[in-house]
């Protein structure tokens, strides 16, 4: 039976005046590097590289397809420029982010 107000459990005895000790809070042990610090840097030198291809990808489909609409959007309106470039941005972000993660997923086998 838990405490009410904590996560405490009673020990297990047969004495009237019940002691108590602190339960498992569910976390895991630590578990100890399989494949070192070096294979951790050199997953993490080809995510970096992978992702920038996605950028620069992402700038030659997306930026360069619209360039003339947004310069005449700069011109018109600066207000809704400022808006469309901060929603290109989070959307740029988010998008490229989903995909990475789930190449790298492929990838790794879906380790994660």
């Amino acid at each position: 039976m838990l405490c009410p107000a904590t996560d405490f459990i009673p020990a297990a005895t047969t004495e009237p005046g019940q002691t108590w000790r602190r339960e498992n809070s569910g976390m895991s042990e630590p578990t100890t590097k399989s494949s070192g610090g070096s294979a951790t840097l050199v997953w993490y030198l080809v995510e970096m590289t992978v992702y920038a291809l996605f950028v620069f990808a992402y700038y030659l489909v997306v930026l360069h397809a619209s360039r003339s609409w947004l310069k005449d959007l700069f011109d018109a309106h600066k207000a809704i420029y400022a808006v469309v470039a901060l929603a290109l941005i989070i959307g740029q972000v988010v998008l490229l982010e989903l995909v990475t993660t789930g190449l790298f997923r492929l990838i790794r086998g879906n380790s994660k």
